[in-house]
């Protein structure tokens, strides 16, 4: 476990490393940047997609952070470091010739990727073997495919993307909502605040709750929202009155006693549904 001393030292060799190589990044780099988060790669690969560059290559590392060869790693950093010129770190991705000769983009957040672009996912596939294969990691080939997101869906940072009904008016168009894996995920963070034995004052419980449900929704907040915030308040709602039947012993299952009224005027529940914003996307031709 890190001392203190580790702990001022890492925070000190970040504070010295960080500008140096900030510098080199390339702009659609998300991981660990400051200024720069998971939701704004989110937006990056919406925004692609809404502007033509629908083939993608969703790629997956194999156990990226184990298979780091930190041999070439601490190499390359030792020379970026030493002799002052501008080594890049990421030279090995190619970026110019990738996005020059191929018209895709690799969008990415630490070791989760994408590439985006207009044509030929196939070749930038084959690039990216090539590169993976160079810095001595390997892709997940069962995991990684090349997919058209006008027509069919692919995970990246927790969101699905692909094609979607605008539940008001009908309409299909390519956009992003919470996975299915997010939103189940949710649920027992919920559910381990609402245990029986849990004794704390109500005003806190349910102030946990919100808390968790916040925190859900400040991340999940892109487009289609409306299905997932409507499931998550329903599941919110439901564990609290059954957590109040309990704690107070009531008869039945409460419905009556506590209430749609109880739970979010007197309680103060959260309701994502009024916290939701909408970000259409444009409808698909």
């Amino acid at each position: 476990m890190p001392t203190v001393r580790d702990r001022v030292a890492q925070t000190a060799a970040k504070l010295m490393l960080e500008p140096i190589f900030e510098a080199d990044f390339a702009p659609n780099a998300y991981g660990y940047r400051p200024k720069r988060s998971a939701l704004d790669a989110v937006r990056e690969v919406r925004a692609a997609i809404r502007h033509g560059e629908s083939r993608v290559v969703d790629a997956d590392l194999s156990s990226y952070f184990d298979a780091i060869p930190h041999g070439p790693l601490l190499r390359s950093v030792a020379r970026r470091i030493s002799d002052g010129h501008v080594l890049r770190l990421l030279k090995a991705w190619r970026k110019f010739d990738l996005e020059e000769r191929l018209g895709a983009r690799i969008i990415n957040y630490a070791d989760d990727l994408v590439i985006v672009c207009r044509g030929q996912p196939e070749h930038a596939l084959r690039w990216l073997r090539v590169i993976v294969e160079r810095l001595g990691l390997s892709l997940n080939e069962r995991k990684t495919r090349v997919c058209d997101a006008r027509r069919e869906s692919f995970d990246f940072l927790g969101h699905t993307f692909g094609p979607r009904v605008d539940p008001w008016f009908g309409e299909t168009y390519v956009g992003a909502a919470p996975s299915k894996k997010q939103i189940r995920r949710c649920k027992p963070s919920v559910r381990s605040l609402l245990r029986p034995y849990n004794r704390a004052p109500l005003p806190e419980v349910v102030a946990a709750v919100n808390r968790t449900l916040e925190g859900w929704a400040n991340y999940f907040c892109v487009d289609a929202t409306y299905a997932a915030y409507r499931a998550r308040d329903h599941y919110a709602r439901f564990r609290l009155r059954w957590y109040l039947v309990r704690r107070y012993q009531a008869p039945g299952r409460g419905a009556r006693r506590f209430d749609w009224r109880y739970i979010y005027e007197t309680l103060g529940l959260v309701v994502l549904l009024k916290r939701r914003t909408v970000t259409r996307s444009s409808a698909m031709p």
